[in-house]
């Protein structure tokens, strides 16, 4: 479930089967860290994994995060800009599709290699 922004969210999300959340790491976002503490909690009490959603942030910025959290990338990032990020924690690639199921992007064909 992406994109949780409350310990309630994230207690719903338990419910409905989630075993992995996000939460945005970008100061712009409606979905920002200011209630990290209460969603990690109730990410502890329903045994989830907490992903973050980093959004062009710098790579000190992943990594100094990447101990409290899972790392998912979102955005126009290649893993080739992010030099020792991989060895250290996975990426979740975000695949879209329309209404019809088409496919709107792809996983960039550097990770292809990684999945072995």
């Amino acid at each position: 479930m992406c994109g949780i922004t409350s310990a309630r969210d994230t207690e719903l999300a338990a419910q409905a089967g989630a075993n992995l959340v996000s939460m945005i790491h970008w100061p712009h976002s409606k979905h920002s860290l200011s209630v990290a503490k209460e969603i990690s909690k109730a990410i502890q009490d329903n045994s989830m994994e907490l992903v973050g959603v980093f959004v062009e942030d710098d790579v000190s910025t992943i990594l100094g995060t990447a101990e409290a959290y899972g790392l998912r990338l979102h955005g126009d990032c290649s893993s080739a800009k992010l030099p020792g990020l991989l060895p250290l924690s996975g990426v979740i690639y975000v695949i879209h599709s329309n209404e019809n199921g088409k496919l709107l992007n792809h996983v960039p064909n550097e990770a292809t290699a990684l999945v072995a």
